[in-house]
């Protein structure tokens, strides 16, 4: 039988909201491996049981690497700055001269300067962690794409072995398996 050990990261991400979810969904999802018997080689022969469990081995690492884009995803945050830019800009501070160019209550030109390039300096701030943040969700993306195809490849596989052992000349009529 086909055993995967558990990540125990995902079970203390943080108060165990999510990591909790994904832990019952593994130990389910196991629990049903567990239950089906791979080597009924006696009834489907060896190659379609070592079909079976590489498809089997191809889809928990698919699920392992969405699951670790999904923790990568949610462990990007803004720091303070950038939320009280946001603050200041959109949100209840708009106005009272906190993160927005132009809006200092004093009116100083050499206020105004430094509030601006303070700005623009935040905004690149921002541009480049939004940058990294659309890489990281490129590669998970990719990532899990290897995966799925890894996945589709050993599907066919099964389905290949499955059919020639339904279309070989067998006695049987398919109404009972002995």
């Amino acid at each position: 039988m086909f055993r995967v050990k558990t990540s125990s990261s995902s079970s203390t991400s943080g108060g165990g909201g999510s990591g909790d979810a994904h832990e019952k969904m593994w130990a389910e999802m196991q629990q049903k491996l567990q239950e089906v018997e791979l080597s009924a080689d006696h009834v489907f022969g060896s190659s379609h049981a070592k079909c079976l469990e590489e498809l089997r081995a191809a889809q928990i690492a698919l699920a392992q690497a969405w699951m670790r884009s999904e923790e990568e995803e949610g462990g990007a945050g803004l720091d303070g700055e950038h939320v009280e830019f946001g603050r200041g800009a959109f949100g209840r501070d708009a106005g009272k001269g906190k993160g927005v160019a132009g809006s200092a209550a004093g009116g100083e030109e050499g206020g105004d300067m430094l509030e601006t390039e303070g700005d623009i300096l935040l905004a690149r701030k921002r541009r480049l962690a939004n940058d990294e943040h659309f890489a990281r969700v490129a590669r998970s993306v990719q990532d899990v794409t290897r995966r799925l195809e890894v996945v589709a490849e050993a599907m066919a596989s099964v389905e290949m072995e499955s059919r020639g052992i339904w279309a070989g000349g067998t006695d049987s009529d398919g109404t009972s398996i002995r």
